[in-house]
């Protein structure tokens, strides 16, 4: 026969899952593992509690992506810069041409 939980501490599982504990508080109080508390939680019918996440947050959407395409469209043109291949503003262009003179 399989290793099974005597009433008491099964019941105190329950007990505990039905007030919301997470399965690391369970275990910690009663020193079953979490997934066995989980099985028997799932086996009642209990909703587990997820991770809380600490620390996990959504992504930020980005406030503006600018690529390659489309870049004509508000103005920008496109040339090829001497230190990498992207699309920047012709003014950008010319600043970053003088800054390259001064330096040398």
């Amino acid at each position: 026969m399989a290793n099974v939980l005597n009433e008491e501490k099964k019941q105190q599982v329950l007990a505990l899952g039905r007030l919301g504990w997470s399965l690391r508080r369970i275990q910690q109080a009663t020193g079953i593992r979490r997934e066995t508390a989980g099985a028997y939680l799932k086996a009642a019918g209990i909703a587990v509690r997820p991770p809380s996440g600490w620390g996990r947050q959504e992504p930020k959407p980005a406030n503006e992506v600018m690529t390659r395409f489309g870049v004509e469209s508000i103005g920008l043109e496109v040339e090829k810069c001497s230190t990498k291949a992207h699309a920047c503003s012709a003014e950008a262009h010319k600043k970053s041409e003088e800054a390259a003179r001064v330096a040398a």
